[in-house]
Formats: C-alpha cells, sequence, structure tokens
C-alpha cells in the first residue's frame, strides 16, 4: 500500500508548480510581443554604445529588424549594418 506523502513536501512542490506555470506565461508574452513588435530575433543585437561619426559622442545605437543602426542622440544612421556580411 502507497504511503501518504508529507505536507511540506506537498506545499513545496505545489508552489514549484505555479512558479514554473507563471515562468511559462511570462515567457510566452515575451514572446508574443516580440513578434508583434517586429523585434529581431535570437541572438541579433537591439542597441550597443559607441562612437558617432555625425555627431562626435559616446552614444547608443538602436539597431532596427533590418540590421540599420541609427544614434540616439543626433539620429543619424551608422555606416554599417548589424548582422549582415
Amino acid at each position: 500500500m502507497p504511503r501518504k506523502l508529507p505536507k511540506a513536501y506537498l506545499v513545496k512542490l505545489k508552489g514549484e508548480q505555479v512558479r514554473l506555470s507563471a515562468a511559462k506565461v511570462r515567457s510566452e508574452e515575451k514572446a508574443k510581443r516580440q513578434a508583434e513588435e517586429g523585434l529581431p530575433s535570437v541572438g541579433m543585437l537591439r542597441s550597443f554604445e559607441g562612437d558617432c561619426a555625425a555627431c562626435g559622442q559616446r552614444t547608443r545605437f538602436t539597431v532596427d529588424n533590418l540590421g540599420y543602426c541609427r544614434c540616439s542622440r543626433c539620429g543619424a544612421q551608422a555606416n554599417f549594418r548589424m548582422g549582415v556580411p
């Protein structure tokens, strides 16, 4: 005849199941939001820091889904593309 599991173990197991299901929902929402916004796929940079040739300052560049980089200060487009050989 099977033994009853300890109550502390059952409580901990239930908490772990709740935590895993919440994490799964969050990751699904994140993937859905990225698909809707058309963000770059995994492995492609979304932004990086560098020196802008137009304004001459160290700034953050944002990368669109085609790989074009734009300066966040002056809005100038960089003279290279990310992820394109």
